[in-house]
């Protein structure tokens, strides 16, 4: 699966939404993009929306809910993550959604 965001560059990566294993306490709570493999990437509400998820954040609670969409980490107060990998997985299963569903039988 291609990776639409690809390598984020060192300017960007305090506007990316990065989580490392550890603690605040030990340094490594966040670090640079460069140390930090893709599946450890979180995307914001506005770069899941770049990925053309259209819906408000109800409408995206609502299908977290019934699982019909991955669940948000929370990463303090209002601010709220989505891991990468599961959006793009949630992209491709819809897709392959698409090739299997008959909207209307044209007989």
């Amino acid at each position: 699966m291609r990776d639409p965001f690809g390598p984020i560059p060192d300017r960007e990566v305090s506007h990316a939404c990065l989580l490392r294993g550890g603690t605040a306490t030990d340094g490594n709570a966040l670090s640079p993009a460069r140390h930090i493999s893709a599946e450890q990437i979180l995307l914001s509400r506005a770069e899941v929306r770049a990925l053309g998820i259209p819906g408000s954040n109800v409408t995206w609670l609502r299908n977290e809910a019934r699982g019909r969409f991955p669940r948000r980490i929370r990463i303090g107060g209002t601010r709220v993550c989505w891991d990468r990998t599961e959006i793009l997985n949630w992209i491709e299963e819809r897709r392959a959604e698409r090739a299997q569903h008959v909207y209307a039988d044209y007989a």
